[in-house]
């Protein structure tokens, strides 16, 4: 599985495995520990927090916090702590991944296997919804 910013995006190896905290890319998308320390390295939990907001934008149709006009006001929200709603009708699993994925503890972030492992199985028991 690969997660891409296709904005910013670069192969990982040993010399590009942390980056700087410069605020690049897309807001909603930028973890909280950038906004909050300055240097911050970004790692894998980094890519995993961001894939959180592709999961929620996938179930919803529109970018995270497509309603604020300004980055400044995006980055005080994941600042605070705040995240997109559910989406009504989504399978709570699906929103229990997606939510843990962009959990403002990267200790708390499942790695990529993990991720891997949940999309995996069902999210409804209804097999109209088994992914191969």
């Amino acid at each position: 599985m690969m997660i891409a910013d296709f904005g910013i995006s670069k192969q990982i190896n040993d010399a590009t495995l942390n980056s700087n905290s410069a605020i690049f890319g897309t807001p909603a998308y930028i973890e909280p520990q950038c906004i909050k320390y300055p240097g911050y390295m970004r790692n894998k939990k980094s890519d995993i927090y961001s894939f959180g907001f592709v999961l929620w934008e996938i179930s919803s149709g529109i970018p995270p916090f497509h309603s604020f006009t300004s980055a400044v006001e995006v980055q005080i929200l994941i600042f605070e702590g705040k995240r997109e709603a559910p989406v009504n009708g989504t399978p709570q699993k699906y929103v229990e991944l997606y939510t843990l994925c962009w959990d403002d503890s990267p200790k708390k972030r499942p790695d990529t296997k993990k991720v891997l492992e949940i999309l995996n199985k069902p999210l409804v028991n209804d097999s109209r919804y088994l992914l191969p």
